[in-house]
């Protein structure tokens, strides 16, 4: 579904947090917004390796769609070693930092460090009275869960139409299917008023995301409770999907975008909006994801989330708004400016690193590599041109020393909003293999180039704001003031 990796089916709030591993539930928080009570859940992570969280063969980059890991089970080669000679002894190849030979597919795995354990993150809804883990994505706007009758589906969570008392599947001459959205390349057919027709004769509806993977079926109407909400809302149902549409518990994905992306074809209004609708809530929802753990509320902030203040970047469209983008005035390297033009980026909570387009990676790049050479595998030697950590292929053995030798990034957003990250931040730390010794351990790069440059085919958007800066901050989607909040996040308790 999304390359796990960068996540924009960039597509992932009610304030109780645990360890991934209890049961999921809702609970009422202590914090009140405007007399309404504010609802937190639980987030959950995906479990995958680092050959997963790090492929780059998928790499998305679509502003209708989003990413998710790509993990599939398959037979492999990987081995302990090595894939090439290193003079430094420090590189190692990403696709053998792990010795097992088999793709795991579960999200129960227990891998320990950074990019072992960041991913996808999800919780459980109730469709129809059916419960349903879903992917939390800031890069989508359909809720689309699997039915009973997929036979592509590969997740013991479906829905059942015939087992609610409510739900109905909508025709495709229905009113509510949209006239003149069909197209034949991905509908079934088309009725007489020209909507997109299913296989069945209902309203049919097709998605793709970014990494070229696919859903299709028809929409239903059901009751749909998020935490304490319940609402009767619209959504996709999944007759068929592509491989590795999904891994682990989840099952579905809650898109919490904006509108204008719910069109598949037909038009819908997302679930998010219903529920501010139908319960007069406020118009927000935030977000604090950690390593292992991750809270989703709804309705507004939970100060007991964050530390300081929050500050808010404007969207950089605010009058059409799609994705959560904002303005990236500059990006300074150790209070250096990169030599690099405003650029807008989009902050989604389902890409796992920070994307950047080639040519703002590329000044990352070489600014490192000409002030920082002293960490060893940052540039490239001469009897390895090429070989070097900063790139997509290879992770580094670092020591705590060494890693304190690099410097900070920091972006410049819209609104006087900085936001740092320490190479702590930015380099994912890779533990229990036996590759690298005890002392140390192994770092990969949290930012990676998209496949292309993105300029007009994404609307301006540059960059994507994963998983790699928002472990380090709590996120406040105000679409009520169309902008975003960024506060120190705290640790949740395991």
């Amino acid at each position: 579904m999304k390359s796990l990796l960068f996540s924009i089916k960039f597509v992932f709030l009610l304030v109780l947090v645990v360890s991934p591993y209890v049961s999921e539930c809702s609970v009422p928080i202590n914090d009140i917004n405007n007399g309404l009570k504010i609802v937190t859940s639980k987030l959950h992570p995906f479990r995958m390796d680092v050959k997963d969280v790090f492929d780059t063969s998928k790499r998305p980059w679509t502003p209708k769609t989003r990413s998710d890991v790509s993990t599939r089970t398959e037979q492999t080669s990987y081995g302990n070693q090595q894939v090439f000679k290193d003079p430094s002894g420090r590189l190692v190849a990403k696709e053998s930092l792990f010795k097992s030979p088999l793709r795991q597919t579960s999200s129960e795995i227990a891998l320990k460090g950074g990019a072992e354990i960041v991913g996808g993150y999800y919780f459980q809804i109730h469709v129809g009275g059916q419960p349903i883990y879903v992917q939390i994505d800031t890069g989508s706007s359909t809720l689309v869960v699997p039915l009973s009758q997929c036979t592509t589906c590969n997740v013991p969570d479906r829905y059942n139409v015939a087992s609610s008392a409510n739900g109905k599947v909508i025709s495709c001459n229905s009113p509510s299917c949209g006239a003149n959205t069909c197209n034949q390349q991905i509908c079934s057919s088309c009725s007489s008023n020209q909507a997109c027709c299913s296989k069945n004769g209902n309203c049919g509806f097709f998605i793709e995301y970014g990494d070229g993977t696919t859903a299709t079926g028809a929409l239903y109407q059901d009751v749909v409770t998020v935490g304490e909400y319940s609402v009767q809302a619209t959504f996709a149902g999944a007759e068929t999907e592509t491989a590795n549409f999904l891994v682990g518990k989840a099952a579905g994905v809650l898109g919490l975008a904006y509108s204008s992306l719910s069109c598949n074809p037909t038009c819908i209004s997302p679930v998010f909006n219903q529920i501010v609708e139908s319960f007069s809530l406020p118009n927000i929802f935030s977000v604090l994801i950690n390593r292992d753990a991750g809270a989703f509320v709804v309705g507004g902030v939970n100060s007991s989330l964050y530390e300081g203040s929050i500050e808010y970047s404007p969207l950089a469209d605010k009058q059409n708004p799609q994705f959560y983008d904002v303005t990236v005035d500059s990006i300074q390297v150790n209070s250096n400016s990169l030599s690099i033009a405003p650029f807008n980026a989009i902050v989604d909570t389902g890409t796992t690193l920070i994307v950047a387009s080639p040519y703002i990676f590329d000044a990352l790049k070489q600014y490192f590599q000409s002030n920082y050479c002293n960490v060893p595998g940052l540039c490239p030697s001469s009897s390895n041109p090429g070989v070097t950590w900063f790139g997509t292929d290879y992770c580094v053995n670092l020591t705590p020393e060494e890693l304190s030798q690099l410097p900070n990034i920091e972006f410049s957003l819209a609104g006087g909003v900085t936001l740092s990250l320490g190479p702590e931040h930015y380099m994912f730390h890779v533990s229990g293999n036996n590759i690298f010794s005890a002392s140390s351990g192994s770092y990969c790069l949290g930012i990676q180039p998209s496949s292309q440059n993105l300029g007009s085919t994404s609307d301006g958007n540059e960059m994507i704001l994963g998983n790699t800066l928002q472990l380090k901050y709590y996120l406040v989607f105000d679409r009520e003031n169309k902008r975003i909040g960024f506060a120190k996040g705290k640790q949740l308790p395991n």
